[in-house]
């Protein structure tokens, strides 16, 4: 059968960074479970990351990440985002998980 040209595309998610993942909301939770500052810089008037510029971006990703202390909040992270993507036709999603932040963490 030809498909109809009104069907949307499957999505895929090639390049997922795990702790990037973690939206702004889950990354409050966290930081409150766990008993973590996180600075007021991180979020914006509207609640989502604050970042001008990569170097910014940078400082934001590394400070959220601290938040994530149990690999078990990694699976509740992966577990959100699968979902999410789903929810949006994603049919395949791969995650980077880079280990040395991990193990800091």
């Amino acid at each position: 059968a030809i498909p109809s040209t009104d069907a949307k595309p499957p999505l895929f998610d090639l390049h997922i960074h795990l702790r990037g993942a973690l939206c702004p909301q889950s990354a409050r939770e966290l930081a409150s479970e766990n008993r973590v500052h996180l600075a007021q810089r991180v979020f914006d008037e509207c609640g989502n990351y604050a970042f001008n510029s990569f170097e910014e971006f940078l400082a934001v990703y590394k400070e959220v990440g601290t938040v994530i202390t149990k690999a078990s909040e990694l699976q509740r992270i992966a577990q959100n985002y699968l979902i999410s993507a789903s929810s949006q036709g994603a049919i395949y999603v791969e995650f980077m998980l880079s280990p040395i932040h991990s193990i800091v963490n």
